[in-house]
């Protein structure tokens, strides 16, 4: 009965000031002011995928034959094994704060005992009627932490904060995903436009053959045509083997991306274009110090440095402690029993030497990663600085580009229309063919590079950019 009064005694108690802290931990996560939460889209996906046994979601190269871009992102926030590492990364340092909050909840041990001392005092007549002692033992405690003036809550920010900037890194991990999966789709799509002009290439140089062929046969052209023209094709189609070869491995580089790179090739429903993004320098880069995961990690783990120089300072105050135990035992278990139940205001073993260099410690890796943010934060600004600069330089390359594939197309027709009417040699013809077709993987070129340039800007921000409603096609 006794027993029972004191653990259940302590157990009120502790649930007390467990009710307490859990009330205070709502009360600090709703004036965090600063913790970020993935976007809508990007949680419903992970959320989506959580405890999922088969990691290829609906919608996937296995059920889809036709994917575009939001297809393959999708793919890959369910089956990319580095989004899967970073969550897990985070639930590690989640479960570090219910460690450090730990320290308010009751602890409790028992132990059970038995004892045979061979007296060796032959002489007494006591011991000599009772050459053994038996003493059995049975004791349970429990004790709990009331107050640490500020040691736990401390400790219990730091790990809080901590964990923030580990979902942050989860952010900065699904950016660097998704524009990894747009950058592998997009040179799929340069790769299947790539072999289409070479295909087409072929077609032109087999039709030019025929022809050189049949003005060697009337005499209308000397030999020299038709070796020509059996060159031409013959490296053109080789050229044309090595582009179905970079879809092959264009196709690789998507599906390692998506996650999944055991997949056979599957068709996509997109083309290689693009349109206008409304884009301003000084808009981007405020939205950069707002939504950048890597600059809010960064941020975060400051932050909790600040808890550690808190927590090292307040190192050396004492524990207020409640502890309560229940023993008995004797040459019975029942022989005897007691029971003892107290507070006590103790101190760990203090050395002020070590404290004060902890402390010392504790706010250079403050100042450390102070500085660490101010580094990441010009880095974020350099970066977007480029990849704008970069942007503006291909949107005003893309007209350009387009303009010299018309005019390289009117040459082309020209040159082929003088070899059709007999007024053209083969060279000319070659050369017109060679200028267009360059021309053609210029403009796409350009255009891949656009796109790239467009998906970098976003991670670099870390949010999309708006589309303009002007296309550029």
């Amino acid at each position: 009965m006794r027993i029972s009064k004191i653990v259940i005694f302590l157990i009120i108690v502790s649930l007390c000031f467990n009710l307490n802290v859990l009330a205070q931990q709502v009360v600090d996560v709703d004036n965090n002011q600063q913790i970020e939460i993935i976007t809508p889209s990007i949680e419903e996906a992970i959320q989506s995928i959580s405890g999922e046994e088969n990691k290829t979601i609906e919608g996937s190269v296995t059920q889809q034959p036709g994917l575009n871009l939001d297809d393959c992102i999708k793919i890959a926030l369910g089956n990319n094994p580095q989004i899967q590492s970073a969550i897990y990364n985070k639930e590690i340092y989640k479960t570090k704060i219910g460690q450090a909050w730990a320290n308010y909840f009751p602890e409790f041990s028992a132990s059970i005992g038995y004892d045979r001392t061979k007296n060796l005092m032959p002489s007494l007549s006591s011991i000599k009627m009772h050459p053994y002692n038996y003493i059995n033992t049975f004791s349970i405690s429990a004790s709990q932490l009331v107050y640490d003036f500020g040691k736990t809550r401390t400790s219990a920010n730091m790990a809080k904060k901590t964990y923030e900037a580990t979902e942050k890194n989860l952010d900065e991990t699904i950016n660097s995903i998704i524009f990894q999966v747009k950058e592998a789709y997009f040179n799929l799509l340069y790769a299947v436009q790539q072999e289409n002009i070479l295909k087409e290439s072929v077609k032109i140089y087999e039709s030019h053959l025929a022809q050189a062929q049949s003005y060697y046969d009337i005499g209308v052209k000397a030999k020299i045509d038709v070796i020509t023209a059996e060159h031409n094709l013959s490296s053109v189609k080789l050229s044309h083997i090595k582009a179905k070869n970079a879809i092959d491995i264009a196709y690789a580089n998507l599906n390692n991306a998506l996650g999944i790179p055991n997949k056979e090739p599957y068709k996509i429903s997109d083309n290689l274009s693009s349109c206008y993004y409304d884009v301003n320098f000084d808009n981007l880069i405020n939205s950069a110090y707002q939504s950048r995961p890597s600059l809010l990690s960064a941020q975060k783990k400051a932050e909790a440095s600040k808890y550690l120089v808190k927590a090292s300072k307040v190192a050396f105050l004492p524990d207020l402690n409640l502890a309560a135990s229940y023993n008995l035992g004797g040459r019975e278990f029942t022989a005897d029993y007691g029971y003892a139940f107290g507070g006590s205001l103790s101190y760990d073993v203090v050395n002020i030497m070590k404290l004060k260099k902890q402390v010392d410690e504790a706010n250079a890796t403050y100042k450390k990663d102070e500085s660490d943010y101010q580094v990441q934060k010009q880095n974020v600004y350099l970066e977007v600085k480029q990849a704008y600069i970069s942007l503006i330089e291909l949107e005003d390359s893309i007209p350009v580009s387009k303009m010299a594939l018309s005019q390289a197309k009117e040459q082309y027709d020209l040159a082929n229309g003088r070899y059709k009417v007999g007024l053209g040699d083969a060279i000319e013809f070659k050369d017109a063919e060679n200028t267009y077709r360059n021309a053609q993987l210029d403009y796409y070129k350009t255009l891949l590079d656009y796109n790239v340039a467009a998906a970098n800007l976003e991670k670099v921000v870390g949010i999309p950019l708006k589309k303009a409603k002007a296309p550029l096609l």
